[in-house]
């Protein structure tokens, strides 16, 4: 039978280790301690370098979720303190890459929030360089309307500076409506979503028809397709 924790030779068992390194002043002493902590000393030096902030020392932690796990919050924390380039290339070391960019380019859309569309391709075009997804453009984009519409404001398709921001509203938008038409049933005109434009009440309208069943061949798409681009 395995016991829940060990013994070190200083008579203190693993966990305790564990305890003290979380409740120690400093970094050094902290990172000392955790090499006592035992099967959880990963765990521990990973905690306690988000704690210090010595994201510098991620790079010794032993390879496999912990470490990647203090690179992720490298990267969180560059993008807390408005870095978001660094913390781009930080996720660059992580084996999630493609996870973390989107987290930072989500924390990214939601500061942007109300931003015009311009202005949003610009914030856009100072972290591209640092930027490694294939899609990482159009999730960007599709991650600012979300947010836009969750929050109600209105949205545009003219306003789009580029194809790629357009695809991804038009995608948001059935998205939406079908998330709407999908809980509350069908209703016998369009949701509301906030449109300001001829094209997206036409998008409405026809997401309105294809989820209630009005358009032939049309009825009740289990999913969106990124395929059925504007018209």
């Amino acid at each position: 039978m395995l016991l829940a924790c060990s013994w070190s030779q200083s008579g203190e068992s693993t966990a305790d280790h564990y305890a003290r390194a979380l409740a120690a002043a400093d970094f050094d002493s902290a990172w000392a301690l955790c090499a006592g902590a035992g099967p959880e000393r990963a765990d521990c030096e990973q905690a306690v370098v988000a704690r210090h902030g010595r994201f510098d020392r991620c790079g010794a932690i032993a390879e496999g979720v912990w470490r990647e796990e203090c690179e992720f919050a490298e990267a969180e924390h560059l993008s807390r303190g408005g870095d978001r380039p660094a913390a781009l290339r930080a996720c660059h070391a992580s084996n999630f890459s493609v996870n973390c960019e989107q987290h930072v380019l989500d924390g990214l859309a939601m500061t942007l929030r109300d931003a015009t569309a311009a202005d949003v391709a610009a914030a856009f075009a100072t972290v591209r360089p640092d930027v490694t997804g294939k899609n990482s453009a159009l999730d960007f984009w599709r991650s600012w309307h979300r947010i836009r519409l969750a929050a109600g404001l209105p949205v545009a398709s003219e306003d789009c500076p580029d194809k790629t921001c357009r695809l991804a509203l038009h995608a948001q938008v059935r998205r939406e409506a079908f998330a709407r038409l999908g809980g509350g049933g069908c209703t016998p005109t369009p949701p509301t979503i906030g449109a300001t434009s001829p094209e997206v009440t036409r998008w409405i309208d026809r997401a309105w028809r294809e989820r209630c069943c009005l358009e032939p061949g049309r009825c009740s798409p289990a999913t969106v397709e990124l395929a059925d681009e504007p018209e």
